[in-house]
Parts: structure tokens; C-alpha cells; sequence
């Protein structure tokens, strides 16, 4: 059950609604008892995203500091807060969260893109629900056109190939995660080879696949069932210690997070391919 917020006047104040409204823009993830993993880029990416469909205004610094202050009154340690844009008002809706998944099955999504606009995180939050709903797994695989995996309708995917990663580079089609790009950024202080490219239901038993999102951060995938049938995926002998380092991301929101003179990163990994 979600409490709802509105942000009016400078602050938020609750909101009472018989339904919502339609997602413009929306961004979420876990917060344990105040504490966020990669919250600079989460803010970066809304802030961005609301800036592309939006002429509305406002004050991040406040919106970011009285969502801080609405969290922080909760009695509930796990939450799955999100923050949504809807025509030109700011919604806070915040919800328990989920227990966190240590594996994810997945399923190859045979039927029609049911995203919209896969670059904005929001607007076909229904749409992935209807498609996830179909699956007889955890989540499935949206693919493109050639049969390139693409993403989940719930997180990301990152595959290990030779001892390096790969990631996809259809950048136009998938939406930036934070959580693969924390991935990266690990990878790239580890010196862990990192490779962009397209990759193929064919390749899935060759390596181990991971799913990746904000809410159960490293989930290694098993097996991926493609109609009748499953692909066993190997485990990787390190997933265990990359599991462990995503929960220890997790930190408390300061006022350097949001302050309106810090440069945003984005969390995109285009530019960086």
C-alpha cells in the first residue's frame, strides 16, 4: 500500500486520489532505514529526464531535501520509494519494498515491444508490468528486432564472457540503469575488461548473466527459458563478493547529493562505450 505526497508550496503534503495518474517521468529505488545506492545518479537521471518532456520548473535541491525529510518520518526500514512526474506536478509515493531476490529466473519475451519510450523511465511502467505478468519466471527478456537481448522489463543485464563483461550497446533502445552503471564502474577500478556489443540468445549458456536493478541489485539468472524449453546459465565463482559489494553501496542521502553546485552524472554508458 503506497502513502501518496504531493509537492505544493515548497514542501510535500499528503496527497488523498481514487487513481493515479499517467507517468510522464518516473524513478525509484531501495531504501534501507535512509540509506540509497547511487542516489547522484538516480537524481541526475529523473532530473534529466523530467528537463526532456517537461517546461516545468522547480527547486531540486528542495524536492530532493523534503523527500529526504518525508522518508526520514517512516517507521518502515525497507522502502521502495518513487518519485513521478504527472503533467506538471511532483508525486512521492512510498511503498514497502520487496525482499531482495539472490537469483532471477528469466524467460525470452516473444510478444510485440510494449515500450514506448524506452529511454525515459516511467511512461511504459504498465505496459512492462502486463508483459512481465505473462512470464513463467521472475521477469523476461524484451528483444530487439535482430534478437538482441535488450533489457528486462524490471532491470538490466550484464554477461560475462572470458573472464571481461559485456554489456549491450543498443544505448537508443535500453534505458541507463544506475545499478549496471555502478557495475561498470566496479569493473573499471577492478581493471575488469569491459566490451560493448550486441549479444544473442545464443550466447546464454556461454557465460554467466547477471539482472541488475535497484531494488535487488546483483541477482545472478540460472537459467533462461526460452518457450519449452531452458538454457542452464554458469554461475560466475565471484558473484557472491559482487552481491556483498552492492549492498554495501548503500548510504545515507547527504545535502552533497543534491546540492544545486555539484556537476550531475549521468548514469548513461554511451559515451563512455
Amino acid at each position: 500500500m503506497a502513502t501518496e505526497f504531493l509537492w505544493q508550496a515548497g514542501r510535500f503534503v499528503h496527497l488523498d486520489r481514487t487513481a493515479p495518474g499517467e507517468l510522464l517521468v518516473a524513478d525509484s529505488w531501495r531504501s534501507e532505514s535512509g540509506r540509497v545506492a547511487a542516489f547522484g545518479y538516480h537524481l541526475a537521471r529523473f532530473e534529466d529526464a523530467v528537463g526532456r518532456v517537461s517546461q516545468a520548473e522547480f527547486d531540486w535541491p528542495a524536492v530532493w531535501q523534503g523527500m529526504v525529510d518525508v522518508l526520514a518520518s517512516e517507521t518502515e526500514a525497507s522502502l521502495f520509494p518513487r518519485i513521478s512526474l504527472e503533467a506538471a506536478s511532483l508525486i512521492l509515493a512510498v511503498r514497502p519494498c520487496m525482499p531482495a531476490r539472490e537469483r532471477t529466473t528469466l524467460a525470452l519475451y516473444r510478444g510485440e515491444d510494449p515500450r514506448h519510450s524506452p529511454l525515459i523511465k516511467g511512461p511504459d511502467i504498465p505496459r512492462l508490468a502486463a508483459a512481465k505478468a505473462t512470464a513463467p519466471a521472475d521477469d523476461v527478456i524484451l528483444l530487439a528486432e535482430d534478437g538482441a537481448l535488450l533489457e528486462t522489463t524490471t532491470g538490466a543485464l550484464l554477461h560475462w564472457r572470458d573472464g571481461g563483461i559485456v554489456i549491450s550497446n543498443r544505448f537508443e533502445q535500453q534505458l541507463a540503469s544506475v545499478t549496471l552503471r555502478q557495475a561498470y564502474d566496479r569493473a573499471m577500478a577492478l581493471d575488469i575488461p569491459v566490451t560493448f556489443r550486441a549479444i544473442y540468445p545464443s550466447e546464454l549458456g556461454d557465460g554467466p548473466l547477471w539482472f541488475l536493478n535497484s531494488v535487488h541489485g546483483v541477482s545472478p539468472v540460472p537459467e533462461v527459458r526460452v518457450g519449452d524449453d531452458a538454457i542452464t546459465v554458469p554461475a560466475h565463482p565471484d558473484a557472491a563478493d559482487w552481491q556483498n559489494w552492492w549492498w554495501d553501496t548503500l548510504a545515507p542521502i547527504g545535502d552533497s547529493d543534491f546540492d544545486a553546485g555539484n556537476r550531475r552524472t549521468h548514469p548513461s554508458l554511451r559515451e563512455l562505450s
